[in-house]
């Protein structure tokens, strides 16, 4: 090829699995990139989700012997790095062994675990 325009286009800055920070004076928004598209001559597009994206994908390994639903909620996010305003005083006793779910699935059942002993209904992930 003689010519191209491939010396015209910047070096991508982006990688899959970046950390991505939007700023306005103060943090904003941080999230991982976890998808590309470069569709052609337009701007590349990405895919950015934050921390909790985790919590749906990863697979763990949890046992817990009658600690408080508050209190095992509190230790999944903790693990995963999440920050924690505050979680409902949740006194229902949590004695079971998770294996091979992701966070999210685990937080729901503890969730779901509650509310049938409580009547108490919270969001859900």
């Amino acid at each position: 090829m003689f010519w191209n325009d491939t010396a015209l286009f910047p070096i991508n800055p982006c990688e899959l699995g970046n950390v991505d920070v939007l700023k306005d004076d103060e943090e904003v928004y941080r999230g991982i990139i976890v998808t590309e598209s470069r569709p052609g001559w337009e701007a590349n597009k990405y895919t950015v989700y934050d921390y909790a994206w985790y919590l749906g994908k990863s697979k763990s390994v949890y046992q817990f012997n009658n600690l408080s639903a508050s209190k095992a909620i509190e230790r999944i996010l903790k693990d995963f790095g999440m920050l924690i305003g505050s979680v409902p005083e949740m006194n229902t006793p949590i004695d079971e062994i998770y294996l091979e779910k992701s966070p999210a699935e685990i937080i729901d059942e503890i969730l779901k675990k509650h509310e049938r002993r409580s009547g108490k209904r919270y969001s859900e992930l």
